[in-house]
């Protein structure tokens, strides 16, 4: 089953890819506008969010709660166009996360996302120091957005592995607006983007997903899905958020839900009741501290952070 998945993920990536390629050759020679990061192949991307020369900064006029600009990276003749999200500008949004560092959030989600191979469904981001401020900039996903769902088109294991990907980060914060997609490689992809409500400091107060990107068919999770949720390494996760500066109590709980998933992936199935009934179930076990899981998993749980953040 896992050869299946990933042998299925990694096809729609090889395929985007080669797309890319062939568009960024072409960019050598013809002046372009500013591209969106969902145009670039991920490493790429990261290097140019990183290390590109910034030749503008303007206000985002359709910025949220947190402030946010929009930036023009150059390369060659073309440019990238991202978004910035200062530390400076974050508001207090949430009880258990802490405004100043939602931005280590969302790269923290972001690098986990790479990690699962889930990163086509994820906005890349880097942390980066523009006009004095340090914050996250992330590559432009919505230039062209595909913003309503259709569910005779909509990618079901990708769904299925955002909602994984979503529970075990705690993201509270997955409404329509958080939600993106593209046709790719014959696929409508949902893309997640707004990742810095997520890896709260506790438990996950809310599960929130827009039941209409859910395929309305009462079915079990798809085999792909739950090898994917299965393969997930629970000490590389918290490699990763000890490296993205992320908090212990929050990777102790983001674990929790990790064990919990892989105890019982069919938690974020749709099932007979429908997709509103799966959101209420899943932000019902969300709130639970301890994830219903024995002495044992817990203390295993602790011994990877031991570990991870010794």
């Amino acid at each position: 089953m896992r050869r299946s998945h990933q042998s299925s993920a990694s096809g729609v990536r090889r395929s985007h890819a080669r797309q890319i390629i062939t568009l960024v050759a072409l960019l050598g020679a013809l002046p372009a506008p500013a591209l969106a990061g969902r145009h670039v192949p991920r490493p790429e991307l990261h290097r140019l969010l990183k290390h590109g020369r910034i030749s503008r900064v303007y206000p985002n006029t359709r910025a949220g709660s947190n402030a946010s600009k929009v930036v023009e990276i150059e390369f060659g003749s073309a440019k990238l166009k991202a978004l910035f999200k200062p530390r400076a500008g974050e508001v207090w949004l949430r009880e258990n996360i802490a405004p100043g560092t939602y931005y280590k959030r969302e790269s923290a989600a972001a690098a986990i996302a790479d990690a699962l191979g889930i990163g086509h469904l994820v906005a890349g981001v880097v942390l980066r120091r523009i006009e004095g401020q340090d914050g996250a900039l992330l590559g432009w996903m919505d230039d062209e957005p595909v913003t309503e769902p259709n569910k005779r088109r909509i990618d079901r294991e990708s769904a299925e592995q955002l909602r994984a990907f979503d529970y075990v980060i705690g993201n509270s914060d997955r409404h329509a607006e958080n939600l993106l997609g593209q046709v790719l490689g014959g696929r409508f992809i949902p893309i997640g983007i707004d990742h810095g409500l997520t890896l709260p400091n506790g438990p996950l107060t809310e599960f929130r997903w827009p039941v209409d990107w859910v395929d309305p068919v009462p079915t079990p999770l798809m085999e792909s899905t739950v090898a994917f949720i299965q393969s997930i390494d629970p000490a590389r996760v918290a490699a990763i958020l000890v490296g993205e500066g992320i908090e212990r109590v929050a990777a102790r709980h983001a674990l929790r839900r990790l064990a919990r998933l892989k105890r019982s992936p069919q938690v974020i199935a749709v099932g007979l009741h429908g997709a509103e009934a799966m959101v209420q179930r899943v932000s019902e076990l969300g709130r639970v501290a301890d994830q219903g899981l024995t002495t044992r998993e817990i203390n295993a749980i602790e011994q990877v952070l031991d570990h991870a953040y010794r």
